[in-house]
């Protein structure tokens, strides 16, 4: 929800456009969902919510999109508006958050937004979007690609 997210964001969609069918990417939120956060930050805790809804059952383009839409707005009632409050099954919803919220732990991911490519942390020393000058060369480098932990 953070400005440095915003314009991750945007390297994002950018590569998504460009790369589709050559690489998956993930977004993972930090957001630590307990159960008084659904009165307390009711809000942010129901744009989450339904950002995974609209990932889970709807589409990544749709997801990115609503995303988007919250980076360039950030106004609840004109988000809510647009992309509803209806929720396919927010159990599942919120068992994601949850899941995701714990895995950055394990990982040991501190900060977002956090980059990776195939399984590597990207240095935080670039900019997020310098991945758009040299992606069209990692994709070719077989080594990087195919490289495992």
């Amino acid at each position: 929800m953070c400005k440095f997210c915003k314009e991750t964001h945007s390297v994002i969609e950018e590569l998504f456009k460009k790369h589709s069918s050559d690489i998956r990417i993930n977004i993972f939120f930090n957001f630590k969902l307990e159960e008084g956060d659904l009165k307390e930050n009711e809000e942010i805790a129901k744009l989450h919510i339904k950002l995974v809804d609209l990932f889970l059952n709807k589409n990544q383009e749709l997801f990115l999109e609503a995303l988007g839409d919250w980076f360039l707005n950030k106004n609840y009632n004109k988000w809510f508006n647009k992309y509803g409050e209806e929720l396919n099954n927010k159990k599942d919803c919120i068992k994601l958050l949850r899941d995701q919220y714990q895995q950055n732990i394990n990982n040991e991911v501190q900060f977002t937004p956090t980059v990776f490519v195939n399984e590597f942390s990207y240095p935080i020393i670039y900019d997020k979007d310098d991945i758009l000058l040299y992606i069209d060369d990692l994709l070719d480098d077989k080594e990087i690609i195919n490289e495992k932990k």
